[in-house]
C-alpha cells in the first residue's frame, strides 16, 4: 500500500470515527440514562477501546464492522449505562458486525432498575459444605441450611453454587441453584470449552459468573422496552429484538485480574459462534439529515 493510499485510508477511519460518535451522542440523547451517567466519556472510552479490536485477521472495527453495527453496539452499551474503561463491557468481531457483551455486574445492575428485585447473592458450595434447600408450592427455592468449613474451600472440589434474590416488595426469598455438572455443560458451548485460563485459574469466579448471568435472564429480559422507546425517533427505529439464547459470557476475565490478558480476549472471542452473543436490540438508523 502507497503511502497516499495509507493516508487516504486513515482519514476515511477517521472520519467514519467522528461519524459514529456523533450519531451516538445525539441519538442517545432522548434515551433514559441514570443522571451519574457520562454518555460522552462512555463514548470516548468505547473507541479508545475499539482501537484494539480486531478480528481474527487482524483487521480493525472500522475495517472489519458495518457501520451500523459499530452504532447498533455503541446504543446498546450507552442503554445499559455501561462503560468499557470501566471494565462493564467489551466488544468483539463477530460476522463482519460489532457485538457488545456485558460484564455479570452489568447484568445484576440492569435485573435490578428493571425489576422488583434489589440484590443477587452468589455463593459457592463445596464438597463436606452442610446444604439444604426447599421448594415452595410457588416454585421459589428457600435456603434453609449452608454450613462451611473454611477448609472446605477449595476450586477443585466445588459441588454447585446458588444465588439468593431478595426482592423490594416482599421479604421471601428466591434462589437459582447450579450444580457444578450443569455449569461444565455450559461452558462446553463456549469458545474454549471451559477449558480457558480464566476456568482453570478461576473456576469460582467462571461459576459465579456462569450462575449471575443465569438468574439475571430472566428479570433483564421480563423488562419491558421502555428505554428503546424513548429513543430520538429522527436517530433510530426499534424493530422487534433479535432473539439469541445465552447464560454465560466465558470470553473475559474479571476486570480485576491482570494475568488474563486482553489480547488472549480478543483471541478468544474470535472463535465465538452466534450462541455466545448476549441479546441486543436491532435498530435501523439513519443518517441524519443536516
Amino acid at each position: 500500500m502507497t503511502a497516499e493510499k495509507k493516508n487516504t485510508t486513515a482519514v476515511a477511519k477517521k472520519s467514519n470515527s467522528k461519524e459514529i460518535m456523533d450519531y451516538l451522542m445525539e441519538a442517545s440523547q432522548g434515551a433514559i440514562l441514570d443522571k451519574s451517567y457520562g454518555i460522552e466519556p462512555a463514548v470516548k472510552s468505547m473507541f479508545i477501546v475499539l482501537q484494539s479490536v480486531t478480528d481474527k485477521n487482524g483487521k480493525g472495527v472500522l475495517e472489519a464492522c458495518t457501520p451500523n453495527s459499530i452504532k447498533r453496539a455503541g446504543m446498546s452499551m450507552l442503554l445499559d449505562n455501561a462503560n468499557p474503561i470501566k471494565g462493564q463491557c467489551y466488544f468483539i468481531i463477530y460476522g463482519g458486525e460489532l457485538k457488545y457483551m456485558r460484564e455479570y455486574h452489568v447484568n445484576i445492575k440492569l435485573a435490578i432498575r428493571d425489576s422488583n428485585a434489589k440484590s443477587f447473592t452468589p455463593v459457592i458450595v463445596y464438597d463436606k459444605d452442610e446444604f439444604e434447600y426447599i421448594i415452595k408450592p410457588s416454585g421459589k427455592k428457600v435456603i434453609t441450611k449452608h454450613i462451611q468449613d473454611i477448609s472446605n474451600i477449595d476450586i477443585n472440589k466445588i459441588k454447585a453454587a446458588y444465588c439468593v434474590i431478595e426482592f423490594d416488595d416482599t421479604e421471601e426469598t428466591d434462589a437459582e441453584i447450579m450444580t457444578m455438572v450443569q455449569c461444565k455443560q455450559s461452558w462446553l458451548e463456549g469458545a474454549t470449552k471451559g477449558e480457558g485460563k480464566f476456568h482453570k485459574k478461576y473456576t469460582d469466579q467462571a461459576v459465579i459468573r456462569t450462575l449471575i448471568n443465569r438468574a439475571t435472564k430472566t428479570y433483564v429480559r421480563s423488562s419491558d422496552d421502555s428505554e428503546l422507546v424513548k429513543l430520538n425517533p429522527q436517530q433510530g427505529t426499534i424493530q422487534e429484538k433479535e432473539t439469541i439464547n445465552v447464560e454465560y459470557e466465558d470470553v473475559s476475565s474479571p476486570s480485576d485480574e491482570p494475568n488474563i490478558e486482553q489480547e488472549k480476549v480478543q483471541e478468544q472471542a474470535s472463535e465465538l459462534t452466534k450462541a455466545d452473543a448476549p441479546e441486543q436490540p436491532t435498530m435501523n438508523f439513519e443518517t441524519p439529515k443536516q
